[in-house]
């Protein structure tokens, strides 16, 4: 060790003087790969460019919104499609849940009071040119109060070679509230109770505007759900609306479908109504417009209702399941 200042010449001045360049260096080579997207994970959709990362082998694009918050006057309406957005916009990290409260069947989850929560996640093989991957569009359970698109692990069905996409929905009186009220506010002045499930129409629509940009194949889409997830599907496969959106469907851990007919949702809407204060309202839709999420989600635990996808008050065309000659699965005309 030098024992003055004097001593800081010659070589060792010289050697310090390197290792101060060197450092420079690689500082700068950090930032500049700092400042360049990692390759594959810089996606170019219709509404814009999204940032994603790699995680776990896989390309994760995450908190993706595929429709306008449904906030305001957007609460019980069919859901908007997303803006475009300038630049590009950061997918590192899942979108907000929607309103629920904490479950035990979801540790680490807290209570949401967030409405802004129509955001979906992405999962995809490496980027390969001119390779087209299966789709699977995941749609989570949770008897139609509780969960969010980050419910499933989708890894290995990545590493299997598909596209996962998971989606979060309106959940509770938020996605199912059938009122006539609302029904007056509907495009044939007889529909409420489906926002939820329009939801996942959205996410359809936008995944198969979308998908191939993430190496997907918009003609080789599978829906799939367990418990309520899959309760949907079976609404799904009878709406209209949805025609053309999939092509196949694999429903887990439902039995009967569970969906219940406009006359019965209407009526446990109305009990929903009296418990959150709003049957003598001048307005019954303003004023359920006008209570706050947790008001919302302490009236669905004091009704006790539960929430079911509603069929609309016209019949929707009949559907019938055939198994696959070729899988141990169920496959739909």
């Amino acid at each position: 060790m030098p024992d003055s200042p004097r001593a800081w010449n010659g070589p060792m001045l010289r050697s310090a003087g390197l290792v101060v360049e060197a450092a420079a260096t690689l500082a700068l080579a950090w930032f500049n790969n700092a400042a360049t997207p990692e390759p594959g994970v810089q996606i170019q959709t219709a509404d814009g460019t999204l940032a994603g990362a790699w995680r776990r082998d896989c390309r994760a694009f995450e908190g993706i919104p595929y429709a306008e918050p449904p906030v305001g006057e957007l609460r019980w309406r069919p859901p908007r499609t997303s803006r475009p957005w300038a630049g590009v916009r950061e997918a590192k990290r899942p979108g907000k849940e929607c309103v629920q409260q904490a479950i035990f069947w979801r540790p680490g989850s807290a209570a949401s009071w967030n409405e802004d929560c129509l955001y979906l996640n992405i999962y995809a093989p490496s980027s390969e040119p001119d390779v087209k991957h299966p789709v699977l569009v995941w749609f989570h359970g949770g008897g139609w109060i509780n969960g969010a698109g980050t419910d499933v692990q989708p890894t290995w069905l990545v590493r299997e070679g598909n596209v996962v996409v998971t989606v979060n929905y309106r959940l509770g009186a938020l996605g199912y509230l059938a009122l006539p009220a609302l029904d007056a506010e509907s495009t044939d002045e007889q529909s409420s109770g489906q926002y939820g499930d329009l939801d996942k129409i959205e996410a359809l629509r936008w995944v198969q505007n979308n998908v191939s940009a993430f190496g997907g194949d918009p003609a080789r889409v599978t829906i799939a759900g367990q418990s309520a997830g899959a309760g949907s599907e079976c609404w799904l496969m009878a709406s209209p609306a949805a025609k053309g959106l999939f092509h196949r469907a694999v429903i887990q851990s439902i039995g009967d479908c569970a969906n219940i007919d406009h006359e019965e949702a209407s009526q446990r809407g109305e009990r929903f109504a009296r418990t959150i204060g709003c049957t003598n309202a001048p307005d019954i839709a303003g004023c359920l417009r006008g209570k706050s999420p947790a008001q919302i989600i302490d009236a669905q635990a004091e009704a006790g209702i539960a929430w079911r996808p509603a069929r609309a008050a016209r019949p929707s065309p009949r559907w019938r399941p055939r198994r696959s000659p070729r899988a141990n699965s169920i496959a739909f005309r």
